[in-house]
């Protein structure tokens, strides 16, 4: 019968195999011995060729201590230093300026011969891509010294004293006041992306077009001031008023309400979120509205069982919970939706069942977001204060 051959891998021999190869061919072993000892990364045995070519290479370069050979394949156009050059434009200008090919032959006059693909090759090798920037909002330079501070003292905290932390904040929904207001918000809640033919040859069809970035933010606001602690959300839905010229509208939050939902509902809401807790004051995370932080405001906390965490920094929406959850009610609310249009009052109920439903369904989600203050930490010193990605 024929000898069956080996199936050809394209593993390497390692350092250690070629030395071992070396030795030996100097002790006079046989090439076929050498082949059928010595193993390549794969398992797979080395070929005559390449026991043969180790060797040469060994008598060519007495010191060769076996390590790999650079790679083959076209050389650099740019010189290490160049592409060092361009990456700090990278890390310098990206941001702050349209970086391109043309902008960095603008700043490195030197590479004004090379063409723009050399530079965008560039860009690539050194880890760059072109994508979507991220969509969340930019944090001033001004407020990132607080953010770093506040970040290194979450580390420091013992996990059971960050347990404890409970979030306030409010937020909005948009009821449609017409047809087509109701029929964008929900292509919305549809999501950014649609499974559509490959070759693109539906692009024109409707039901590819995706909703006004104004979607989520249109009709009849219905705002909701809402306290999440260990996971649980509970919430209070601000009431209608009459204005000047006799319009119904949805009332702001202020001092006086925000005070009157403390005293009214924060004592019962700790018992449902901690209720072993008992007089002990609960660290709170809210932001810097001055009718938060008003003294009679602060008094009803502490009357409750709150103190307002001092350490929190301005403009840290990625630091505080509840803005995670909000995000999660008003995707479950959009998922929800019934396809005619919504009364306040239709609303209202579907808004408290979604609550109970995300309460009950979804708890140990909310928690680990209630909890999860380190991780954050760590990306906003990752980011020298930038927004992470909460």
């Amino acid at each position: 019968m024929p000898a069956v051959l080996s199936k050809m891998t394209f593993a390497r021999l390692s350092p250690a195999a070629r030395n071992r190869i070396i030795g030996m061919r100097i002790a006079g072993a046989p090439r076929d011995t050498i082949r059928k000892t010595i193993r390549k990364s794969d398992g797979s045995t080395a070929s005559l060729r390449a026991i043969d070519g180790v060797w040469d290479k060994f008598q060519q370069t007495p010191d060769w201590e076996g390590t790999d050979s650079a790679a083959g394949g076209r050389p650099r156009a740019l010189s290490l230093k160049q592409e060092q050059a361009v990456l700090k434009i990278l890390i310098d200008d990206v941001g702050k300026f349209v970086v391109s090919a043309r902008y960095v032959k603008k700043k490195l006059p030197e590479l004004r011969s090379f063409h723009n693909r050399t530079i965008t090759r560039t860009f690539t090798r050194l880890g760059y891509a072109y994508r979507d920037r991220r969509r969340k909002a930019a944090i001033e330079e001004k407020y990132k010294p607080g953010r770093l501070t506040y970040a290194a003292w979450l580390l420091k905290q013992d996990q059971e004293f960050l347990d404890t932390f409970c979030y306030v904040d409010g937020t909005s929904f948009f009821l449609a006041t017409g047809s087509a207001q109701h029929a964008d918000q929900k292509r919305a809640c549809l999501g950014r992306k649609v499974w559509r033919l490959e070759d693109g040859s539906d692009s024109l069809e409707d039901h590819n077009v995706g909703a006004s970035s104004y979607a989520k933010a249109q009709g009849q606001p219905v705002k909701i001031w809402g306290l999440l602690g260990d996971g649980h959300l509970e919430y209070m839905v601000l009431p209608e008023v009459i204005d000047a010229k006799g319009r119904r509208r949805t009332a702001n939050m202020n001092g006086a309400r925000y005070e009157q939902m403390v005293k009214k509902h924060f004592r019962l809401w700790k018992k449902k979120m901690f209720p072993r807790m008992g007089k002990t004051l609960l660290p709170l995370v809210k932001d810097f509205e001055r009718f938060l932080r008003q003294p009679r405001n602060l008094k009803a906390e502490d009357q409750a069982g709150f103190k307002t965490l001092g350490q929190h920094s301005k403009t840290s929406p990625d630091l505080n919970a509840i803005e995670n959850v909000w995000d999660l009610l008003q995707d479950r609310l959009l998922l929800t939706a019934p396809v005619e249009m919504e009364r306040r009052a239709d609303f209202v109920k579907r808004l408290r069942r979604t609550a109970t439903w995300m309460n009950n369904n979804a708890r140990e989600h909310m928690r680990g977001l209630s909890r999860n203050q380190k991780k954050r930490a760590k990306q906003v010193l990752k980011l020298q204060g930038a927004r992470c990605s909460y």
